[in-house]
């Protein structure tokens, strides 16, 4: 059963024999990232006729409806993977709807924005605006979306690691799972059930669990199924019994090749052969499916498209030039036969090269604008736009890039991820945007306080990776610890009643570490650190 997991990445697929290695293999070649949701002409056409009648639609006379065709316009965003452009519509619906005391919809739109922020794994915020539904859907007596709301708060709540809570609200929603939940909503509440009895370790209730929810979900519901088989197949792998967990990711694979694949579940999916390929003791086949992944990140497929629209673009109008200039040469042949005189001829010389310059500062311009458009994008792909510090996928990119500098050249590097404590607590009492100030004031501290060598990423809501260069790890200590104090002046300058602390784990690697290893090495340091009290600095000696 060994070689089966090595053949996710390395078996040829022109193999003659009937295998379980063969079989995986080809259940693994039929997801891809084409599968992809992606933007399609029937979507584009929609959300051009939902924009014209917003642009239509009398601000002050009728809120209700521009509400209702904001809600729509997202929806489409949302199902074509721009859950920006989908937030930015909800959030100006939900301003209009709480101005205009439209409690129905300002519940709606708060369940939507709830979703989008849980799908990007923004828990916190889709905590904050699921707790607004669930008071107004609770005064308005709606079941079905009290028992819908709840079920995504318990999802949220078992992402962020709040057994207490998860354990609290699981059991609340098990009398209504009896009554009042329609069959989708069992399935979701047993999937969630078997996902919290995987975290806390009881292996046998979580498959019990899943099994349930399998039980429930329609056989056409192919994302489903697989999201239930993979969390099969991590129970199993938690077992030690390897077989069931290769045959559970065969099935998942089987079941995503069966229609569109959101990404968050092709990037678990491999995440998942790549932990079974580690437990197998095959980690350079667990790191090659680690970089693909990082290929395949959402970004890259936009920004393609994008340069490939400008590149079409620069060779229409090039091939309009070449047309153009074609039937000027024809004419300008005619005319040469014509001419008798040497002064015609220069002159005629002096056209055709007029042309060629104009043709050439053409394609210059148009190479340049091309060249503007993908270098702005590029940097949005690898900025966090809140904080102005690198994006989590150009944080591990570089952190990749100084662990294979160490290997070649042992320069010696610390790393460290960093969490804000108790910053929950802040969004709560202060507000969102408050939350938001807080993340900018330290973006900037960072960007003050350390060197122009030091790299400093946003990998989640509040929690940030740095990596020090050419530093000792006692010196990155005292570092951190300096850094400490001088954080504290964010709480100070904005005037709030709760100290503003961090929480870091610090590492220095070792060089035949791999990069998920440093970065899980760090992050058992910053639960240590949490365990310990908050607002200081453990250190993971190899």
């Amino acid at each position: 059963m060994f070689a089966i997991i090595v053949t996710l990445t390395l078996q040829p697929a022109s193999a003659q024999e009937s295998s379980p290695e063969k079989e995986i293999t080809q259940s693994a070649n039929k997801v891809s990232t084409s599968q992809i949701i992606r933007p399609n002409n029937s979507r584009a056409e929609a959300r051009a006729a939902i924009t014209a009648k917003i642009d239509q639609t009398n601000f002050s006379n009728n809120p209700r409806q521009l509400i209702q065709q904001l809600m729509a316009r997202a929806e489409i965003d949302q199902n074509s993977g721009a859950n920006i452009a989908a937030l930015q519509d909800l959030q100006f619906a939900f301003r209009l709807a709480m101005n205009t005391n439209q409690q129905d919809l300002v519940a709606k739109v708060a369940y939507k924005i709830a979703n989008i922020h849980q799908v990007r794994g923004e828990h916190v915020i889709a905590l904050s605006y699921a707790e607004q539904a669930l008071n107004r859907y609770t005064e308005q007596k709606d079941v079905s979306n009290i028992i819908g709301i709840q079920l995504l708060m318990l999802e949220s709540f078992i992402a962020t690691n709040e057994m207490s809570q998860s354990e609290t609200l699981l059991n609340n929603l098990a009398y209504e799972m009896e009554s009042n939940a329609d069959v989708d909503q069992k399935a979701y509440y047993f999937r969630l059930r078997g996902e919290m009895e995987l975290e806390k370790g009881n292996i046998n209730a979580s498959l019990t669990a899943l099994s349930e929810a399998e039980s429930l979900t329609t056989p056409s519901n192919s994302v489903a199924l697989a999201n239930l088989r993979l969390l099969a197949s991590k129970a199993h792998m938690k077992q030690n019994n390897m077989d069931k967990a290769i045959a559970a990711l065969v099935e998942a694979f089987e079941f995503s090749s069966n229609g569109q694949l959101p990404f968050v579940l092709y990037q678990s999916l491999q995440l998942q052969r790549a932990d079974l390929l580690s437990q197998l003791n095959e980690y350079e086949a667990a790191y090659l499916v680690m970089q693909n992944i990082v290929k395949d990140r959402l970004l890259v497929q936009p920004i393609n498209e994008i340069k490939r629209m400008l590149d079409m673009h620069a060779n229409f109008q090039l091939n309009i030039q070449q047309k153009e200039n074609a039937e000027l040469k024809q004419e300008n042949e005619w005319k040469t036969m014509q001419l008798e005189t040497k002064q015609t001829l220069s002159t005629l010389y002096l056209v055709v090269m007029g042309l060629f310059i104009c043709l050439f500062i053409l394609m210059l311009l148009l190479f340049l604008r091309s060249r503007k458009h993908r270098n702005h994008l590029e940097q949005l792909a690898h900025t966090d736009q809140l904080t102005g510090l690198h994006s989590r996928a150009r944080t591990l990119e570089l952190l990749q890039h100084h662990q294979q500098l160490f290997a070649r050249s042992e320069q010696q590097y610390c790393v460290a991820i960093l969490d804000l404590d108790h910053f929950k607590r802040i969004n709560d009492t202060f507000g969102h945007q408050v939350g938001d100030k807080v993340l900018l004031e330290f973006g900037k501290l960072c960007r003050e306080k350390f060197r122009k060598s030091d790299i400093v990423g946003r990998i989640g809501g509040e929690e940030f990776l740095f990596i020090l260069p050419n530093t000792p790890l006692k010196q990155a200590n005292e570092v951190f610890i300096q850094f400490s104090q001088q954080l504290l002046s964010i709480g100070e300058s904005m005037d709030l009643s709760q100290v503003t602390t961090a929480s870091v784990g610090l590492v220095s690697p070792s060089k035949d570490e791999l990069v998920l290893q440093i970065v899980k090495r760090a992050d058992d340091a910053l639960y240590d650190a949490k365990h310990k009290g908050r607002n200081r600095v453990v250190i993971a000696y190899n």
